[in-house]
């Protein structure tokens, strides 16, 4: 444990986990063998695996952007799920993973997520998936196993991605994609479909 660390009592903490000078755990943190916690990093009310890396101000187990309209006003909605994340894990610098507000944040085991991710409440993602650099998913996402997701890609609330789907950079998902589809586009659609959708859009702005 580096110095100024602070690892508040009643966080759990295996053989061999590495905190490094400036990073938080909060009282209600369980981090697997031979995790690695970088500094800056801010952990709370999560449930880390073995082999995880967090890197450098990454914000995990935070309240997420849970609110209700009540009479013109905006309301607070209080969370009370967790962050589950398997082994193998590694979350970016300055990406962000909120709790739950009613059913636990999870992330399966191997999954890599690049720096400046945003991750919502109760949000499902499987195993082997790789979110590029700012990616954003909103609230009850649920992505399959062996992901592709490129950089800056967002998807609205409450949509499925299959087990091994790809999302081309750039895109707005607004719609489920069943597995093993390539997606692309804003609001993304078929690859297939997009590329002949551009290659005739090209042929108009020709004529």
């Amino acid at each position: 444990i580096g110095q100024f660390a602070i690892v508040e009592k009643g966080a759990v903490l295996e053989p061999s986990v590495k905190i490094y000078p400036g990073a938080y755990v909060g009282k209600n943190v369980k981090l697997g063998r031979n995790t690695i916690v970088y500094g800056g990093a801010h952990i709370e009310n999560s449930d880390i695996g073995e082999d995880c890396v967090i890197y450098s101000n990454a914000v995990i187990g935070k309240d997420g952007f849970g609110y209700t309209r009540q009479n013109g006003r905006n309301i607070f909605i209080p969370h009370v799920g967790r962050v589950v994340i398997g082994n193998r894990v590694s979350i970016g610098s300055n990406s962000c993973i909120d709790r739950g507000v009613m059913t636990d944040t999870r992330i399966g085991d191997g999954t890599k997520i690049d720096n400046l991710c945003q991750v919502a409440h109760g949000v499902v993602i499987g195993q082997e998936c790789f979110l590029a650099s700012g990616v954003g998913l909103a609230g009850g996402v649920v992505v399959g196993d062996r992901v592709l997701l490129g950089g800056h890609v967002g998807v609205a609330n409450g949509i499925k991605i299959g087990n091994d789907a790809e999302v081309g950079a750039n895109s707005g998902v607004f719609r489920n994609i069943p597995d093993g589809e390539r997606h692309m586009g804003y609001p993304a659609s078929n690859g297939t479909e997009f590329m002949r959708t551009y290659a005739w859009l090209k042929k108009q702005v020709r004529k």
